[in-house]
């Protein structure tokens, strides 16, 4: 075997120790294991993304580094499935948690995958794992354990160090609101129209509510040619719904989009959330009834952007009744 090639994935400082350190500890114990990290083995200057995806399909073996703060990252879990695909057959996908975690802490397509513990125990047996994965080139027990001590004492280190950093706590309010509308599921005139739509709703929440930290991702791209590929930007944008507040749904015509999957999140999320369309059967069924079950959701229809607009004017702070103030301390990143 030429070598085995392994997929370490990481999201969040505490995560991103371990994965490095990991990757040395890994190179060192076995010279027939290769593996990749993205803060240490993409190529400089080239398009980071696109080597990424060829590592992830690619690669039949991956490690998890999860932490109780990172273990719904849209990142990690996008990262989780895209190796999932890839070792249906032969490969394997680990879990390395930093934290003590029980399995009804993690996401149900991760409680799946073989797990260890944040242990000299666990991680000799990740390491077992990996080596028996190698076939001819494995090595006997008792050389895959000297070579597992001579490097366990500095990868404990790290460990310890990230086990005890303190996890920073899921940061609320960093947007005051986020818009979602139909983008690449329209054409160029449709999509016009419904930026310019969001547009205006924008800034009639800025004039009418006082909210300034306001995301919506069309608002710097007028053609096809500016829109990030579809599952970054879909990455991108879940991670900053999380941080938003309030969520708001522009939806002219029943369309088939990402914004209802981000009206999905964010009502599993719990953020308070309003969907403006023309008629509620705009909606599919399920975001139809949504406001019906959930005291977080509700529907409003318009007419025309200028009954739309005047919506937000007439009602104000009403129409986000139990949010929070919002925040002045300039623009989120």
């Amino acid at each position: 075997m030429a070598g085995l090639k392994v997929f370490i994935s990481w999201s969040g400082n505490r995560s991103l120790m371990v994965a490095e350190a990991l990757r040395d500890f890994l190179k060192v114990a076995h010279q027939q294991v290769r593996p990749f990290i993205s803060s240490q083995d993409t190529r400089l200057g080239g398009l980071w993304h696109r080597q990424l995806g060829r590592e992830l399909a690619d690669s039949e073996h991956g490690i998890l580094c999860i932490t109780k703060d990172n273990v719904s990252a849209p990142w990690l879990l996008f990262e989780a499935g895209a190796l999932s695909k890839t070792i249906i057959d032969s490969g394997a996908l680990w879990l390395l948690p930093i934290d003590p975690m029980s399995p009804k802490e993690l996401p149900s397509p991760v409680q799946h995958f073989q797990g260890s513990t944040p242990d000299e125990a666990g991680v000799y047996r990740l390491f077992q794992a990996i080596n028996a994965k190698l076939g001819d080139s494995a090595l006997d027990d008792s050389h895959l354990r000297q070579a597992f001590d001579r490097s366990w004492p500095e990868f404990a280190t790290v460990l310890q160090q990230a086990q005890s950093t303190v996890a920073p706590a899921r940061p609320t309010g960093t947007w005051d609101l986020f818009i979602a509308s139909p983008m690449a599921s329209v054409d160029a005139t449709e999509f016009a129209a419904t930026r310019e739509l969001s547009l205006a709703v924008k800034e009639a929440f800025k004039d009418h509510l006082g909210l300034q930290n306001i995301y919506y991702a069309g608002e710097d791209a007028t053609a096809d040619e500016d829109f990030d590929e579809p599952q970054f930007a879909a990455l991108n944008d879940l991670g900053r719904l999380r941080k938003s507040e309030r969520f708001v749904l522009v939806l002219p015509k029943s369309v088939a989009t990402g914004a209802l999957v981000e009206s999905g999140f964010a009502l599993a999320h719990k953020i308070p959330s309003i969907y403006f369309v023309p008629s509620e059967n705009t909606l599919p069924y399920n975001l139809r009834k949504a406001a019906e079950v959930y005291s977080h959701v509700y529907t409003m229809t318009y007419r025309s952007p200028e009954h739309l607009v005047s919506i937000i004017a007439k009602h104000g702070h009403a129409l986000f009744p139990n949010t929070s103030t919002p925040s002045t301390n300039g623009t989120a990143p």
